[in-house]
């Protein structure tokens, strides 16, 4: 890509310089319009092309999923063949195994909006520059409204018991804007892919007033790995319950996170 930038610059430059020769001015505006727009349209192909691969590396990575999960019969054969590590400072308990670790996700969880609308209801008339009296009243509403938004970014690790997200995005300059937790798998109510996104896991843990959460990945990978994990668990039964007892301390991990 930067290779075919650069000759488009080069061959561009080479015309500019035999038109400023053979006087030929008015051509330049030409030359740069006609070379902008094949810059843009570089751009559009290279960034088409960089969808098409990383959906493509998606879907075998789905198809060497499910071909793992048929022939899987503990969770020590699903984590040979994860790609990845879980992060370092994560420890886990005794009698937990790692499944999937699925870096570069995004933690995206309902927050709560409140907007003013209204006004004055009344006449007004100005008294000097830039201040006016209004004869009449104020009224007006707060509308409250929730939306589901970026939290952090960082990696997930699925586990026999657990659903770990470490957040690194805010790590180094906003430590305290951090997501780091677990969720043990018995205390997930609901999980699924998202109807119309199927990059993202949605699922909510289990308890009056839980809201919505999201894994959110580039890859459609990620959504679609953890759903059939979680419901090969479910079926072959080797979701392993977490009685707390053999945990260990947890790096950078407060207990008020963990469920």
């Amino acid at each position: 890509m930067q290779t075919l930038l650069l000759s488009l610059g080069i061959i561009a430059g080479f015309i500019l310089r035999i038109l400023h020769y053979i006087k030929l001015f008015f051509l330049v505006p030409i030359i740069l319009i006609v070379d902008f727009l094949l810059w843009l349209l570089t751009c559009g192909l290279y960034k088409g092309m960089a969808e098409r691969n990383r959906e493509a590396d998606g879907l075998r990575e789905i198809k060497t999923l499910e071909e793992g999960l048929a022939q899987a019969r503990s969770p020590e054969d699903m984590f040979v063949m994860c790609k990845h590590q879980p992060p370092p400072s994560l420890r886990f308990q005794k009698s937990e195994k790692v499944l999937w670790v699925l870096p570069d996700c995004r933690y995206l969880k309902v927050k709560k909006h409140t907007t003013f609308s209204g006004g004055s209801l009344g006449a007004s008339f100005g008294v000097t520059r830039n201040i006016d009296v209004g004869i009449g009243r104020f009224g007006g509403s707060l509308d409250e409204d929730e939306r589901l938004e970026q939290a952090d970014e960082g990696t997930v690790v699925l586990t026999t018991q657990h659903i770990y997200f470490h957040g690194q995005r805010w790590e180094r300059h906003f430590p305290e804007r951090t997501e780091r937790f677990r969720v043990r798998l018995d205390k997930l109510a609901s999980v699924s892919v998202a109807e119309g996104h199927a990059n993202r896991l949605m699922f909510q843990r289990d308890g009056e007033g839980s809201r919505l959460e999201c894994f959110e990945s580039d890859s459609m990978a990620c959504a679609r790995t953890l759903d059939k994990l979680l419901l090969w668990l479910k079926e072959s039964e080797l979701v392993i319950a977490s009685s707390g007892a053999d945990v260990d301390a947890a790096a950078d991990f407060g207990d008020a996170d963990f469920d």
